[in-house]
C-alpha cells in the first residue's frame, strides 16, 4: 500500500531538519522529508500492529529518529548491521543519512521485520535489507563494520550475543536509555530522548573478548577514577569504540 497522505508531513521535516542541524549533522538532500515519511507510514502501521509505544509522530521525531541519527558520527562503513532494530531504528534513520554504507537490519519479530522491508521498498533504501532471525544464529560469513544494538542488553550480554558479528577492525556501539544503571535495558523507547545540547561526555574504557567499547556518561557524573576522558555519543549511558590494547 502507498504511504497514507493523512499525516502532514511538512512539520515533521522541518522538525527532523532543524533537530539535525542542533546535532551539527548535514542530511542529503531528502533526507528530511524520507524521515518524515518514515514517520507517517509509522504512526499509520502502528493503529493496526504495536510496533512503538510511541503513537504521536511529533514526539517520534526526538524520541526514534533523532536518537537515532545522533550516532551517525560514530558510525564506521561501509557495512553497518543494526542488531534488534524492532520497527528500524536506527537503522532506518542511519541509513538514509548515510546511503553509500550497505545497512542490514536484524530482528526476530516477523512483523517489525515486514514493516521494515515495507518502508525500506516505499523509500527506495536499496541500502538496507531487513533479516528476520536471532541475533545469535544469523552467521552471514562476513563481519561488519559496525554493529550497532539501541536498548538491547547490558554490554556483556551482547557481546556475548553479537560479537561474532564484529569484523576485523570493527566496533560495536550500544545506545543505552536515559538515567538507566549501567547494564540496566530500559523500559521502554520513550526513555531515548536525545540531549540535543550536549556533545561531550565522560567515557570509560572496557574491553570484552577483544571488542573495544566505552561507555559514556551523562554529563554531571565523574567520570570513575583512574579512567580517561572521551568523546561521548548525545545521551546516557551510550557505546562509541575505544581502542584495543
Amino acid at each position: 500500500l502507498p504511504i497514507s497522505p493523512t499525516t502532514d508531513m511538512k512539520p515533521l521535516a522541518a522538525a527532523i531538519a532543524a533537530g539535525a542541524t542542533a546535532l551539527d549533522l548535514a542530511l542529503p538532500a531528502g533526507a528530511a522529508e524520507k524521515l518524515a515519511r518514515l514517520l507517517a507510514e509509522l504512526e499509520r502501521w502502528n493503529q493496526r500492529i504495536n510496533l512503538t509505544a510511541i503513537r504521536d509522530p511529533q514526539e517520534m521525531v526526538a524520541a526514534h529518529v533523532l536518537d537515532s541519527l545522533a550516532v551517525q558520527p560514530f558510525l564506521r562503513g561501509p557495512n553497518v548491521i543494526d542488531i534488534g532494530t524492532g520497527a528500524g531504528f536506527p537503522g532506518l534513520p542511519l541509513a538514509i543519512a548515510e546511503p553509500g554504507f550497505a545497512f542490514v537490519l536484524l530482528d526476530s519479530n516477523g512483523k517489525k521485520i515486514s514493516f521494515v522491508r515495507h518502508i525500506a521498498g516505499e523509500l527506495g533504501l536499496d541500502n538496507v535489507t531487513a533479516v528476520k532471525a536471532r541475533i545469535e544464529d544469523y552467521a552471514p560469513g562476513q563481519g561488519f563494520d559496525t554493529v550497532i544494538a539501541r536498548a538491547l542488553a547490558a554490554v556483556p550480554q551482547l557481546v556475548e550475543m553479537a560479537g561474532h558479528l564484529v569484523g576485523e577492525g570493527g566496533q560495536l556501539l550500544a545506545q543505552k536509555g536515559r538515567h538507566q544503571p549501567e547494564g540496566v535495558r530500559a523500559a521502554d523507547a520513550r526513555q531515548h530522548r536525545p540531549i540535543l545540547h550536549h556533545r561531550q561526555h565522560f567515557a570509560r574504557h572496557l574491553h570484552h573478548n577483544g571488542v573495544g567499547v566505552a561507555i559514556g556518561h551523562h554529563p554531571g557524573q565523574a567520570a570513575p577514577p583512574g579512567h580517561a576522558i572521551a568523546p561521548g555519543i548525545v545521551d546516557n549511558y551510550q557505546i562509541h569504540p575505544a581502542p584495543v590494547d
